[in-house]
This record gives C-alpha cells, sequence and structure tokens, in this order.
C-alpha cells in the first residue's frame, strides 16, 4: 500500500480507500499477496506428476491426502506431458523430498512417475503489456 501511494504521490489512506471502493464496484475481485520465500531462508519447488489406472475412488483419495499436506500451496490438474502439479513453499529440500517419498509410497499403484523443480526465481508475469501507467512500474 505504501509503495502505490508513493508511487502514486497519494496518501496510503487515500489508496486503501480507492482499492476498497473498487472491491465494492467488483471492479477488483480478488487479490494475494507474492510472498518471496528466498529472503525467508525457504524454497520453492514444483513436483510434476503422470499417472496410471486413475480410478475415480483414488482421484478423490490422492487429491484429498494433497489437500492435507503441509506446506502444498496450489495443486493443478494439467493437460499434457503430466496430469498433476504440486507447488510446494517448505523449508528445506530434504522436506520436500520426504514429503514426494511419502507421496509415492502411498499412491504407487497410480503414480506412473514424476519429476520435479526447484524454483530458484519467479518472474514477474504481465498480462496487459503496456497497460499500466509508467509511474507504476
Amino acid at each position: 500500500m505504501l509503495r502505490i501511494a508513493r508511487r502514486l504521490r497519494l496518501t496510503p489512506r487515500v489508496v486503501e480507500y480507492r482499492i476498497e471502493r473498487l472491491k465494492g464496484e467488483h471492479v477488483i475481485l480478488i487479490s494475494r499477496i507474492a510472498i518471496d520465500m528466498n529472503r525467508l531462508g525457504w524454497i520453492y519447488c514444483k513436483a510434476f506428476l503422470k499417472f496410471k489406472n486413475m480410478s475415480n475412488d483414488r482421484y478423490r483419495t490422492f487429491f484429498g491426502y494433497c489437500n492435507l499436506t503441509n506446506n502444498l500451496t496450489y495443486l493443478v490438474s494439467c493437460i499434457g506431458q503430466w496430469d498433476v502439479e504440486l507447488d510446494f513453499e517448505i523449508e528445506n529440500f530434504n522436506k520436500f523430498y520426504n514429503i514426494m517419498l511419502d507421496i509415492r509410497d502411498k499412491f504407487s499403484d497410480i503414480i506412473k512417475s514424476y519429476d520435479y523443480v526447484v524454483v530458484t526465481s519467479d518472474d514477474k508475469l504481465d498480462y496487459y503489456p503496456g497497460a499500466y501507467p509508467a509511474v507504476l512500474q
């Protein structure tokens, strides 16, 4: 809020009021924060899974289990080479590795293969290039 206020040369109170008004008018439907996990000493990992012999019951069991897994921030069903993407924000690689071993053990009957990456930087994605005033960039 303070950064926006400084860039627009407004008070934080005015910025807060305008954001709340935009929410009330349903111009802003959702907002979220982006925390730099590297600054906290945490890492960001992604696991990609390919399934085999997936029944509806095992599908529900797998997703239910994942929803209860600590440090799992996103679970995405995919179309393409992988069936599922699991995103983790976690203290260290060993903890991530142990979680993945646990998932592989519990669901070895449906997991055909998996791969993972450790994300070292999360670049900004601009959905509307050139749509924002120069003062905000």
